[in-house]
């Protein structure tokens, strides 16, 4: 703007030395005009004066016949003079506004293609760098794949840390791809069970084989990845899955079985993300504290004695999940389907079981005081020895239960007198007055620093199916949600 100010000021002083001009070449023969037209005006009254008779010689009247003729013809020239003067001076200012004007033009032309230009190269810059940046950072993923195969355990620890630094933004085409992998590697075994001791050769006992496996650093670096991970591949494979059942009307987010001890037709909800499959993962003496998991697919995991207080696990799918004596504090599993999930000695203290599904559970000798039972199903679900102090059993079925045996029902909430009737012939013992001295609940160590990295896209998740008994007892396994009847 700054040299239009310019030009604009050059222009106006141009303009005015051009209307100047034209000012003097009109005022300049306008002077002797004056001049004569004074003197005229002088002899005028002398001629009067000197005059006595009042005939006019016709000498005298010709001769101003003549001037005035010439004084006419005079000022028919000036005009014209003046005239072709002023046409030509607006010929010649039209002429340079219209040169200046062009010049401008031109000048805004040039000055638009070289910006256009600089645009161009700096888009073209930046592509390039985009383009060498992901191939960096193409190798690194690479790196990091490679290395989780190595033999060394540290290899494999340096590159489960290496993953979680494509856990962040601009890095979205990873995130999948990485959950997968730590979700592969946390199927591999820690260490082999085998069937025969050794040293000595002898069978080893079925508790050994059972056993939770022990912590490791290998493993630790690979379940804090999939915790970070999980939250940000679920945000893709939800909008997967949006787009999936826009386009097919067929799609249903339910499915129809049959328990394997009754006839009953129960409705399971689908909400977990079947394409980011973690099933039968092992992650046996983790800490997931605070755990994003919610809506996670791990039907069938290894969890025993697993620490996940107040992770968010809600409509999580743990059909089958093996969590004894696991440490579930004030945990989020409302919605979850836990059915034929194993829950023995588990620590459910103040956790939200609203609405899950507890068909065939496993809760023997878990401790279950606080814990919101509301509208859950523990039909068929064995609760020998459970301790349920001050539990919120309001809409649930407990008397659908299959074993009640020395369950311990201290002043729960909800249940009708019928319910309570059913569920002391069940073996259950009903205590209705509050606890004299309130179980102290555990205070909770503080947990990790939150990561706020950004996480990655990936390759086409790979769909798995939770196998639910029929009424025969055999796995029925469903690849997408369906009906069955």
């Amino acid at each position: 703007m700054c040299w239009l100010k310019r030009n604009l000021w050059k222009t106006g002083i141009a303009l005015a030395g051009m209307l100047l001009l034209l000012v003097l070449m009109v005022w300049i023969p306008v002077t002797p005009v004056g001049a004569y037209e004074g003197v005229s005006g002088l002899a005028g009254p002398v001629t009067a004066t000197v005059q006595a008779t009042p005939t006019e010689d016709a000498t005298v009247t010709a001769l101003n016949k003549e001037k005035l003729q010439h004084e006419n013809d005079w000022l028919w020239s000036y005009g014209a003079t003046i005239l072709s003067s002023f046409i030509s001076a607006l010929v010649l200012v039209i002429g340079v506004l219209i040169g200046f004007w062009q010049w401008l033009m031109n000048r805004n032309d040039t000055q638009n293609k070289e910006s256009q230009d600089r645009q161009a190269a700096q888009v073209n810059e930046l592509k390039d760098r985009q383009t060498e940046r992901e191939k960096r950072e193409e190798e690194l993923f690479q790196t990091a794949v490679t290395g989780l195969g190595d033999e060394r355990e540290g290899a494999k620890i340096g590159a489960a840390i290496l993953l979680r630094s494509f856990l962040r933004p601009r890095s979205e085409r990873y995130y999948i791809q990485i959950f997968d992998l730590v979700a592969a590697n946390l199927r591999l075994p820690r260490t082999p069970h085998s069937p025969k001791d050794p040293n000595t050769g002898t069978p080893n006992p079925p508790e050994a084989l059972t056993a939770p496996l022990p912590s490791t650093a290998l493993s630790h670096a690979l379940i804090v990845a999939f915790m970070e991970a999980f939250p940000r591949a679920r945000e893709q494979a939800l909008e997967q899955e949006k787009r999936t059942s826009a386009a097919n009307p067929a799609y249903k987010n339910y499915k129809v079985v049959r328990s394997s001890h009754g006839h009953v037709p129960v409705i399971i909800p689908l909400k977990e993300i079947q394409s980011l499959s973690a099933r039968g993962i092992n992650l046996d003496n983790g800490y997931l504290w605070y755990a994003d998991l919610k809506q996670v697919w791990m039907a069938e995991a290894f969890l025993r004695k697993t620490d996940l207080m107040r992770a968010n696990l809600s409509e999580a799918n743990l059909y089958g999940a093996h969590l004894e004596g696991a440490y579930l504090w004030e945990t989020k599993l409302s919605g979850a389907n836990l059915w034929m999930a194993h829950l023995c000695n588990a620590d459910l203290n103040g956790t939200d079981l609203s609405r899950a599904i507890l068909l065939e559970a496993n809760l023997s000798r878990a401790s279950l005081q606080h814990v919101d039972l509301r509208e859950a199903n523990l039909r068929e679900a064995n609760l020998d020895g459970a301790k349920l102090v001050e539990a919120d059993l309001s809409g649930s079925n407990l008397e659908d239960a299959l074993s009640l045996k020395d369950t311990e029902l201290h002043a729960v909430i909800g249940l009708t007198d019928k319910q309570k009737k059913a569920c002391k012939a069940k073996g259950a013992i009903i205590i209705e007055a509050p606890p004299t001295n309130p179980p102290q609940s555990t205070v909770a160590p503080s947990p990790p620093e939150p990561r706020h990295d950004a996480l990655a896209p990936s390759a086409p998740p790979i769909q798995e199916s939770t196998p639910t008994p029929d009424t025969d007892g055999n796995s029925i396994t469903s690849s997408q949600p369906s009906a069955e009847s």
